[in-house]
């Protein structure tokens, strides 16, 4: 880091610091979330840097856009193993700046903390915590183990909710053994909340289990509101994204399931993040999504690629003693300076919003559903949208 970014070491620690993403929430959603101005939480609209968890998480965590970091999609179709290239981008310049806020953070002598159920934040990408948990949930691969007859049965048993003509045709289709394991199986994942818990009422009980012992810096990632909504989604979400991607429609099926569900989902994410909150009462807490999610809008579905309202609009709350003005639309480049702001007493620099894509998303599990690989490299290309400041 340049002398600029070196930490003024005489000041002492006096904020403990939460970061709270939750993953894939749409500014037109926040509503469900209009408790935390009772808890004094100032509200903000923002603009993410990029339409997808990783370079949109780097930019909170370094201050800079994807264009500077580097970690984004490649701007040309390079083939099916892109992802792992920019897996290894993001590893090494995220060492490199010493995890930029983390390695800043670590130096004030905070420890960091990291509750994470994205798979994209964790070291694998180059996000170094003093302490780490995974709060993801494995979904169909942990407990009762099925077989691959076992599996679409049961995904379409929980399709749009369980019925008894989806779990009787299920149960017949299998015979008497696999009918016992698919109704355990089923009575797990509804014990569970599978798909509606994604992990966060772990993190929920592993935030009011921290020990207070010294300033403490604590990042959680809550992917309730991120795709899949149904249990068939894992199938069919890979499916209808293409779609929309290359046709410019979006299967009317699934974005009936998605309108429906979403909002469901946002409302159980707001109960589980009060009880999280209740338990941070003495720190300073950014709460904002990294990136909001298509819900047939415009033709499309999901986010990675659009730069709609609808994926780079999302919501900003702040409850931070000091807590400074902020011009809106804030940039999640900004939450950066802001962090270092709470802790260091640092002035704030307030970057431009401006959201960049440079191709579609696309994992290579999705193959299969490209059958013209020349309208996919169409696609890609770098496009950006530059926001407008209003007067704070």
């Amino acid at each position: 880091m340049s002398d600029l970014y070196k930490p003024d070491l005489r000041l002492s620690c006096v904020d403990n610091i939460a970061l709270i993403v939750l993953d894939t929430l749409r500014w037109d959603y926040s509503g469900y979330f209009d408790w935390l101005a009772d808890l004094g939480f100032k509200k903000y609209e923002a603009w993410t840097t990029a339409p997808w968890t990783l370079p949109a998480h780097v930019s909170m965590f370094t201050g800079l856009y994807p264009s500077e970091h580097g970690v984004h999609e490649p701007g040309k179709w390079i083939g099916w193993n892109w992802l792992s290239l920019v897996r290894e981008k993001s590893a090494m310049f995220m060492r490199k700046m010493r995890g930029g806020a983390l390695g800043y953070l670590k130096d004030l002598g905070y420890k960091t903390v990291g509750l994470s159920a994205n798979p994209y934040i964790n070291s694998y990408f180059g996000f170094e915590f003093d302490e780490f948990h995974d709060i993801s949930i494995g979904y169909l691969n942990k407990g009762i183990k099925l077989n691959e007859e076992e599996v679409k049965a049961i995904k379409e048993i929980f399709e749009e909710g369980a019925t008894v003509k989806t779990v009787l045709k299920a149960f017949v289709r299998n015979g008497p053994i696999s009918s016992v394991k698919l109704l355990a199986k089923s009575i797990e994942l509804l014990t569970l909340g599978i798909p509606r818990e994604k992990g966060a009422k772990l993190a929920s009980r592993i935030v009011e289990a921290l020990a207070d012992d010294g300033p403490l810096f604590l990042f959680i990632n809550l992917m309730e509101a991120h795709e899949p909504y149904t249990a068939t989604d894992w199938a069919r979400s890979g499916r209808a994204y293409i779609r929309a991607l290359i046709y410019g429609g979006a299967p009317p099926g699934i974005v009936r399931t998605w309108r429906k569900h979403y909002p469901r989902q946002v409302s159980y994410l707001s109960k589980i993040l009060r009880n999280i909150v209740s338990f941070l009462k003495d720190f300073s807490i950014i709460i904002v999504s990294d990136h909001g999610q298509m819900l047939g809008e415009h033709g499309a579905l999901g986010h990675g690629y659009w730069l709609y309202d609808e994926v780079i609009k999302v919501p900003l709350w702040v409850r931070a003693r000091g807590r400074p003005k902020l011009r809106e639309p804030v940039s999640l480049a900004t939450v950066y300076s802001m962090l270092l702001n709470i802790a260091d007493r640092l002035e704030l620099d307030q970057r431009q919003p401006v959201a960049e894509s440079f191709g579609p998303l696309i994992t290579p599990a999705q193959r299969q559903f490209v059958n013209s690989l020349d309208k996919l490299i169409n696609l890609y290309g770098y496009r950006s949208r530059e926001g407008e400041w209003r007067s704070p």
